[in-house]
């Protein structure tokens, strides 16, 4: 199934109530999305390939229909032609002197899966920042 191909048969992107979630096609699936990166049944590839050909579809139409409201997307080609891919090899740190420490960072380990709520707790206290790895389906990496 390829996704580009749908994309160009879709006329109006309306995303419903659901909000664009994808559900698997099988009941008993993953809850949390486990099956969008490793089943291979065809079904659920097909469901793949159906919810990427939305996003190209919004994309190329330069916005779709929420709530009943349309939502532009003006810049698709600016945000193409800025987007920069970052590797962890390329990050510079900071050099901090000799037994001192940026005091206000700190890194926290959760279970997986929670990291969204983990940020959210945290935030009524303190300023959070959640990195995410490029992963399409799942924040945190």
């Amino acid at each position: 199934v390829d996704a580009t191909l749908l994309a160009e048969t879709i006329d109006d992107v309306v995303v419903g109530t659901d909000s664009g979630r994808m559900r698997s096609p099988d009941l008993h699936a993953d809850p949390l999305y486990g099956w969008v990166r490793t089943s291979a049944a065809e079904a659920q590839t097909v469901a793949r390939a159906s919810a990427a050909s939305l996003t190209l579809a919004a994309c190329r139409q330069r916005g779709y229909v929420f709530a009943g409201r349309p939502v532009d997307l003006p810049s698709v080609a600016e945000l193409l032609q800025s987007t920069r891919f970052v590797l962890v090899q390329d990050i510079v740190l900071p050099r901090f002197a000799a037994g001192s420490s940026p005091s206000s960072s700190v890194v926290r380990r959760h279970p997986p899966g929670r990291a969204i709520q983990v940020a959210r707790d945290l935030a009524a206290s303190a300023k959070v920042c959640l990195l995410a790895s490029a992963h399409a389906y799942r924040l945190g990496g």
